[in-house]
């Protein structure tokens, strides 16, 4: 009798496993079923999807070699302008050299002849006053 009694406890018991088991393998199914309609609907657009994706990578591709190219070219261009920078400053202090030097003995030239002028007249007016 102890032992059609565990026997029967022990079948209510896989019985009452049973029962709270079935919604839970239910709905497994279910999700299964959807992650199955996923896969499928992710299967038919994923060709369009890489193939969108091509098409913005080669996209980006050619930006990005546009854009080194004339960065090359400003670059290119900003080196010519200071090498022509460069050449002006050296011609301009050539000229400088070559300029200066006969302008700042020419005007001390100058100086020099208008003080000279300058006494000669003082000296004349001055006795030209006593000798009247």
């Amino acid at each position: 009798m102890i032992l059609e009694i565990g026997v029967l406890i022990l079948s209510i018991s896989v019985f009452i496993l049973v029962v709270f088991l079935v919604p839970t393998i239910i709905q497994i199914k279910r999700s299964a079923r959807g992650v199955e309609k996923s896969s499928e609907i992710l299967n038919a657009q994923l060709p369009s999807i890489v193939q969108n994706i091509n098409q913005m990578s080669e996209s980006l591709n050619e930006i990005i070699s546009s854009g080194r190219k004339q960065t090359e070219t400003l670059a290119q261009a900003t080196r010519e302008i200071k090498m022509m920078v460069d050449s002006i400053v050296d011609f301009e202090r050539n000229l400088q050299k070559k300029i200066e030097e006969p302008l700042l003995e020419t005007v001390t030239t100058l100086a020099a002849i208008t003080k000279a002028v300058r006494t000669f007249f003082i000296i004349i007016l001055d006795k030209k006053k006593y000798s009247n």
